[in-house]
């Protein structure tokens, strides 16, 4: 939740918004990886489902790659609401983050 929550509020939709660590986020929240990996999707349909977020990145080729990693172990998921992300329109973020603990 935290990187959504941090792409929500620097306005942009990157794996390293407001030039922040690609791990920050999963660092300050104390979790000890080995191997990470991280999909983020962006929409301004608030009734858009996990279910058409996985399978829009499964049509991507470096997305699915990340989703289908055989290293991860574990992964945590979030939808945050995202204000101005979009063009100043509402938006939302959805973050999934895939480990393997150290």
């Amino acid at each position: 939740m935290l990187k959504g929550e941090h792409v929500a509020a620097c306005q942009r939709l990157s794996h390293t918004p407001c030039q922040e660590d690609l791990t920050a986020a999963v660092r300050a929240s104390g979790y000890r990886f080995t191997v990470f990996g991280e999909n983020l999707f962006a929409t301004t349909r608030p009734a858009t489902s996990a279910r058409s977020v996985v399978a829009a990145w499964l049509r991507s080729e470096t997305h699915r790659r990340t989703l289908l990693h055989g290293a991860f172990r574990e992964l945590g998921a979030a939808r945050v609401d995202a204000p101005r992300l979009l063009e100043d329109r509402p938006g939302i973020v959805w973050v999934t983050t895939f480990a393997a603990p150290r």
